[in-house]
């Protein structure tokens, strides 16, 4: 998966999380960057300053494996955002929130 497509999902992630009230958005700032210091710090896991996107994601990988005790070599980067998305249903959430407002549109125009 392409950097841009990972961004995507991380911030739909924050979005997904703060629907549930699991944590706040910054008004101003990165939406990715709070997803990924939110998700870090649930894991306890330290931020190494300098570190690219697939860095961050490889040791939030390591953090889930130890903290779920999963028997797999490695967690891919994609695999560790897959994860986080169906653990807080994020492709279901959004597609829920299309369904309402495409129905909210469609009671406009009938009305």
């Amino acid at each position: 998966m392409k950097e841009h497509l990972r961004l995507q999902k991380i911030c739909q992630l924050g979005y997904r999380l703060q629907e549930l009230g699991l944590m706040q958005l910054p008004s101003s700032g990165s939406t990715a960057l709070a997803t990924l210091h939110h998700l870090l710090s649930s894991y306890k896991v330290a931020r190494v300053q300098g570190q690219n996107l697939e860095q961050t994601l490889q040791l939030l990988g390591r953090a889930v494996m130890v903290r779920h005790q999963l028997h797999a070599p490695f967690l891919s980067v994609d695999a560790v955002i897959d994860f986080f998305c169906r653990r807080f249903l994020v492709e279901r959430s959004f597609s829920n929130r299309a369904a309402v407002r495409k129905n909210r549109s469609d009671n406009r125009v009938a009305a």
